[in-house]
């Protein structure tokens, strides 16, 4: 059935006619070749367009970031010169096509789409992706960069009330941002979950996933490294990356646009997957789909069926390839964001004095709830459902500073003398000041059992790390199995400490798990402010569990810089255990990858699932 749009032929306007000049000039000015005859012509169109003036603003900002990033990053990788550099980091990149799109975010240009899809709206598209392409070497060098060099990521304001700011309410009939999995952003906060996107802006998603929701019940999940646009409410441009689309009964017609063509769902599950050079690939899950090249004068609509793959490459004249999808299950498509800890509500039962020049609110300290996905199913705890833990064993190996308490006046620090005081602090409150932190690690994860006081011959062969034992054996189910969350410095790094969790006792199947990443890191909307703890210092380092509950400790410092409480979900299958197979406890070791250690502030298992479930 062909695209009536696309055959009917239209005199130029006024309007269309200032773009295209505009575009010209626009790509002159940005590589540095634009006359004074035409700076005075370009200044006269911008001063007649206010629309023209925005996009030349919002082309000018990108240019600019993006040329900052590559600036920032040639600057710290060493001193040779900035030329040599470029040219290294470009002959390492890889000739064959489909191979650079998850190392490179290209062409982020940001073109409204709200059009008939015209030869002549194509040409006009063309001009402009000029202006995008004297910014690719700046991207790609960027995204090169980050791969070798991590960008310092954007850390949102801590708000004065950060827990209602994460139930605010939003325009049901808005785009959202229904969930997100570890995302970051370039040059931008990572939205909240269910706020509202923001039309016809370019968000360039570093790495990480994201899940649209669109009002007419379409989603789309897009996984990073990509470059997109919201163009209305039943419209997502994908100018590079992956995109997996769910468009249910009342969502046909959903279309998801790329740089040189369309894809319109009728009634689907699809994939489209865009790479550097522009070529999209289309494979269909379920259902159908139409396929339009963008600028085709012959209008013509290539039907998908279940099943069925097309590829179109912009650089060559033929016609989309269409296929049918190998047998091998392979398809791309991605039906939800991985299982993970997803929020978690707190409230303040200790509140402190402020610190001067303070501006972050008294914070939080107390867990109250957690929701997690575990396997299709989105579900929420109270705090007092969890499994507690009992602590086993602890050994400093570099760090004294091993206890927190609430900064308030409430809670005395002589409280402290008590060993049955300092076993609770990570046994049996919901408190997220308190903990005892900075156990030991080691640079090689375990591969056998770790030493504890009760099988070591000597206090010197205690293994470092923090040892304990669940309150009830916890079932390895679908998704994760418990919850750690950990205080982190607002001084420290943002992604939070890496750390190792092993088995008790090895057996064949049973391994070390080392978690690099977190759910929620300071990076994340959903990691809140914590109010002010008072941190203590042990005489010497501990290195048992009777070191920790008996040395003396100072009065406790009442800490000026803040912290933040982050936290991640694990799943016992990443250690081994066999699903329905249950754990009665685990051994904690720092990664000892860098200068912090983590600081494990509240550990528990999640509920057995109900096997009814769906």
């Amino acid at each position: 059935m062909p695209h009536d749009a696309d055959n009917q032929q239209h005199p130029p306007t006024a309007a269309h006619m200032a773009e295209d000049r505009f575009a010209e000039l626009w790509t002159d000015y940005l590589e540095g070749q634009l006359s004074p005859t035409g700076m005075a012509e370009l200044e006269k169109l911008l001063a007649g367009d206010e629309q023209l003036t925005q996009r030349a603003a919002d082309l000018y900002q990108t240019h600019r970031r993006l040329g900052l990033l590559a600036e920032r990053r040639l600057a710290t990788a060493g001193s040779e010169p900035s030329s040599r550099f470029v040219a290294d980091v470009m002959a390492g990149l890889p000739a064959a096509r489909g191979q650079l799109t998850d190392r490179v975010m290209a062409d982020i240009m940001a073109l409204p789409s709200d059009g008939p899809m015209q030869a002549r709206a194509f040409r006009r598209r063309q001009r402009l992706m000029l202006i995008s392409s004297s910014l690719l070497a700046a991207v790609i060098v960027a995204a090169v960069l980050a791969a070798r060099l991590p960008i310092k990521p954007v850390i949102p304001e801590p708000a004065v009330n950060e827990q209602a700011a994460a139930t605010e309410q939003v325009d049901q009939s808005a785009v959202r941002f229904a969930s997100l999995a570890r995302a970051r952003f370039l040059d931008r906060e990572t939205p909240r979950q269910q706020s509202a996107a923001d039309l016809q802006q370019t968000y360039v998603l570093s790495h990480g996933l994201v899940e649209l929701a669109f009002p007419s019940g379409a989603t789309a999940i897009l996984e990073g490294p990509a470059a997109f646009r919201v163009c209305g409410e039943s419209c997502l441009a994908v100018d590079a990356g992956r995109c997996s689309v769910h468009a249910p009964d009342g969502a046909e017609g959903f279309r998801v646009e790329t740089p040189a063509s369309h894809v319109i769902d009728r009634g689907t599950r699809f994939v489209v997957h865009v790479d550097e050079t522009s070529s999209t690939e289309v494979q269909v899950i379920e259902g159908a789909a139409d396929l339009l090249v963008t600028g085709d004068p012959t209008g013509r609509v290539y039907r998908l069926a279940s099943g069925e793959t097309a590829l179109h490459d912009p650089a060559t004249t033929g016609q989309p390839v269409v296929a049918t999808t190998a047998g091998n299950g392979q398809t791309g498509y991605r039906p939800r964001l991985p299982d993970r800890l997803i929020r978690y509500t707190a409230s303040l039962a200790h509140p402190a004095d402020t610190a001067a020049g303070d501006t972050g609110g008294p914070g939080i300290d107390t867990l109250e709830t957690i929701t997690v996905q575990r396997g299709s199913n989105v579900l929420t705890y109270h705090a007092d459902e969890l499994i507690g833990v009992t602590l086993l064993h602890m050994r400093a190996n570099r760090n004294k500073n091993n206890l927190t308490l609430p900064g308030g006046t409430d809670v005395p620090a002589a409280s402290l003398k008590a060993a049955a005081t300092r076993r609770g602090l990570l046994e049996t409150d919901r408190l997220l000041t308190t903990g005892v932190i900075n156990p030991g690690g080691a640079a090689e994860p375990l591969t056998s059992d770790p030493q504890l006081a009760s099988d070591a011959g000597s206090a010197d062969d205690l293994t470092p790390g923090l040892a304990f034992s669940f309150n009830r054996p916890v079932r390895n189910d679908a998704g994760p199995d418990l919850v750690l969350f950990e205080l982190q410095m607002l001084t420290d790094p943002p992604e939070s400490d890496a750390f190792r969790l092993s088995p008790l006792q090895f057996s064949p199947e049973l391994r070390t798990h080392t978690v690099n990443a977190y759910d929620i890191d300071s990076t994340s909307p959903e990691s809140q402010l914590l109010a002010r703890f008072r941190l203590f210092t042990f005489s010497r380092l501990p290195g048992s569990l009777d070191d920790l509950l008996t040395l003396s400790t100072n009065a406790g410092s009442l800490l000026p810089v803040r912290a933040r409480a982050n936290a991640v979900a694990i799943d016992l299958s990443d250690l081994g255990y066999a699903a329905g197979a249950t754990c009665d406890g685990l051994f904690l070791q720092d990664a000892d990858d860098d200068k912090t250690t983590v600081d494990p502030v509240f550990i528990a298992g999640l509920p057995p699932l109900e096997r009814d479930m769906p």
